[in-house]
């Protein structure tokens, strides 16, 4: 079962073409600009790859008339990001950049479509998110008993590399380090508590990239001893 958080990311990924359809394909005009990021989501994963710093976005533009797409291929395209031309050619109707910004904040990009008769624009914003992960667990209600074996599963979304094997994951239990774990699993056996304290649990993974420092995210996850 998944924790608050990941549950909170599918609602993320559900709404997203809710609140995000023109950052996906927004027409202006006759233009129909989309875009895909590229970076890292576990198998399975049914939403959106997300921007975050460092990614590398590609962008589209078609040209449509009475709702068909024409032929743009002999058409001069200019692209700009941020307000700043970045690159232009004939019939480039591709295009790639790296995200240079964080979390919270957003990439314009603008094509302009010169074709022999007429010029079209088109400005769309590319969303920039970071990092996520999630733990995940098999226990929804947050509650394990004296004796139990917890099993936690670090999941990351949206990191810049091609497999798990490229992050490397910390583990601490009350804001205490455990040495020696740095894997994506967490296997704990629940002792029994002799006080109060004892019997609230918090367990924060820490995971980061291993060939970029500063690309990082962190979970936590509560437990009552019962």
């Amino acid at each position: 079962m998944k924790n608050m958080r990941f549950r909170f990311l599918l609602i993320l990924i559900l709404l997203f073409p809710l609140f995000f359809y023109h950052a996906f394909a927004q027409t202006n005009g006759d233009l129909l600009i989309t875009w895909h990021a590229n970076n890292y989501t576990p198998q399975g994963f049914q939403g959106r790859a997300l921007p975050t710093n460092g990614n590398i976005v590609h962008v589209s533009v078609e040209f449509l008339l009475g709702k068909k797409i024409q032929n743009i291929s002999q058409a001069t395209i200019s692209w700009f990001v941020d307000g700043i031309f970045f690159n232009k050619g004939v019939g480039m109707k591709e295009f790639s950049f790296m995200v240079t910004k964080v979390g919270r904040s957003s990439h314009s990009v603008r094509a302009v479509v010169q074709t022999k008769t007429n010029k079209y624009e088109g400005l769309i914003s590319i969303p920039v998110f970071n990092p996520i992960i999630t733990i995940e667990n098999k226990n929804p209600n947050g509650i394990v008993s004296p004796g139990e074996q917890l099993n936690l599963l670090v999941v990351p979304y949206f990191f810049n590399i091609l497999s798990p094997s490229e992050i490397t994951s910390l583990w601490s239990i009350n804001n205490e380090k455990q040495e020696g774990t740095r894997d994506a699993v967490l296997i704990l056996n629940i002792g029994s508590p002799k006080t109060p304290e004892q019997k609230n649990m918090t367990i924060e993974s820490f995971v980061q990239n291993i060939k970029n420092k500063i690309e990082f995210a962190k979970d936590k996850i509560n437990f009552s001893i019962q």
